[in-house]
């Protein structure tokens, strides 16, 4: 399990993040806080970093893993699929046939 701030992903990529940053991590009361699996919040966190809903988010890490454990080729062919000639346009053909087969459940 990890403990989860319930709202938002907090940045710290700029001087102006700092304050926000500060206040979303040291001012943090109890009811801000939840627990949730690693597999879960690392989709969470997908979700608020990348502007995706939390289903894309799981779906997209889906496809990451695939690839990650060079299968992505084997995947696409079992799935009736042929294989783009590179690696982020097969992440994309995963990525669309995983979400085609969400819409179509």
């Amino acid at each position: 399990m990890n403990v989860d701030h319930k709202v938002g992903e907090s940045t710290l990529k700029t001087v102006e993040d700092v304050q926000q940053f500060v206040n979303n991590i040291v001012f943090v009361k109890k009811e801000d806080l939840q627990f949730i699996c690693k597999g879960c919040h690392k989709q969470k966190t997908y979700s608020e970093r990348e502007g995706v809903t939390f289903e894309e988010a799981g779906i997209i890490k889906q496809a990451i893993e695939i690839q990650k454990n060079k299968q992505d080729k084997d995947w696409l062919e079992a799935n009736n699929l042929v294989p783009a000639s590179n690696a982020k346009q097969r992440r994309q053909q995963i990525i669309d046939k995983l979400m085609e087969e969400i819409n179509n459940a």
